[in-house]
């Protein structure tokens, strides 16, 4: 299972509308430095800095808790306890649209394709 497209912070990138749309300028492969990215150095995952969280990861939280109904802390506490590959699994599976197979995106909420 790839988890190339696990960024960060915490977010299943497939599941991004800026990726969906081939407008991601995420921070992998480190093409670009998010402030999640400088913030934690080099590290693979947020929660593996030592000032976990840091204060735009907790800025970064706020905003999908509110936005989209996704903690990017409670991303990253599921992926430290059970890894990257049941995170994907996980995402896969809850952003699946029954009926047409497609990913449904984190911040549409809903099928692109009207299902």
């Amino acid at each position: 299972m790839n988890t190339d497209l696990v960024g960060c912070c915490g977010i299943y990138c497939k599941a991004c509308s800026r990726f969906m749309d081939g407008n991601c300028k995420g921070c992998l492969p480190k093409k670009y430095k998010c402030k999640i990215k400088e913030e934690i150095g080099d590290k693979r995952f947020a929660f593996e800095a030592k000032n976990y969280p840091g204060q735009n990861m907790k800025m970064l939280d706020k905003k999908y808790s509110e936005r989209y109904n996704m903690g990017m802390i409670e991303n990253l506490d599921f992926i430290k306890k059970f890894g990257a590959e049941k995170f994907v699994e996980s995402e896969e599976k809850k952003r699946t649209c029954p009926k047409c197979k497609k990913l449904i995106s984190i911040h549409e909420k809903k099928c692109r394709n009207n299902c």
